[in-house]
C-alpha cells in the first residue's frame, strides 16, 4: 500500500525512492477512537487546513514520516511531530511564488520618413522612434 506523509507540505511518498533518501520511515496516525487526544495533537502539529486533515480523514492510510519527529521517531519524551508552519498565499507571494509579476509596458510611437506616425496603446510612457525607410 502507498504511504504518503500528511505533514504540512511534505512530499515523502513510498512510491518515489528519492523522497525517502536517508532512511525515511512512516508512522501511522494514532487512531481517533482509541487515542483521540493524541490524534488531535498530531493533526494540529501537521499544520494543514481543517478541510484537508481532520478526524474524519484519519484512517489506516494516514501517516507522518520520520522527518518530522525530534529523534526520527515518536519517543516518550517527544511523542508528537514538531509543529509545522502554515504557508499562506501572502507568504507564497513574498517568497516569490510560481509566477513572475507582469512587466511594465510602454507606449511605442513610430514615425516613418513621410511623417506619418503609428503607435501602440500599451501604457503610460511614450517613446518615439524615427524609422528611415531608406528612400
Amino acid at each position: 500500500m502507498v504511504k504518503r506523509c500528511a505533514y504540512g507540505v511534505c512530499k515523502s511518498d513510498s512510491r518515489y525512492p528519492k523522497s525517502l533518501a536517508g532512511g525515511v520511515v512512516f508512522f501511522p496516525f494514532p487512531k481517533p477512537k482509541t487515542q483521540q487526544e493524541r490524534c488531535l495533537r498530531w493533526i494540529k502539529q501537521c499544520g494543514r487546513p481543517h478541510s484537508q486533515l481532520n478526524v474524519t480523514k484519519i484512517n489506516k492510510h494516514a501517516y507522518v514520516c520520520s522527518k518530522h519527529f525530534v529523534n526520527g521517531q515518536p519517543t516518550p519524551e517527544y511523542p508528537d511531530p514538531v509543529l509545522a508552519v502554515q504557508v499562506s498565499n501572502q507568504t507564497r507571494e513574498q517568497l516569490g511564488g510560481c509566477r513572475k509579476p507582469p512587466q511594465k509596458r510602454c507606449r511605442l510611437s513610430v514615425q516613418d520618413a513621410s511623417g506619418s506616425t503609428s503607435s501602440t496603446d500599451d501604457a503610460d510612457e511614450t517613446q518615439q522612434y524615427i524609422v528611415d525607410s531608406g528612400e
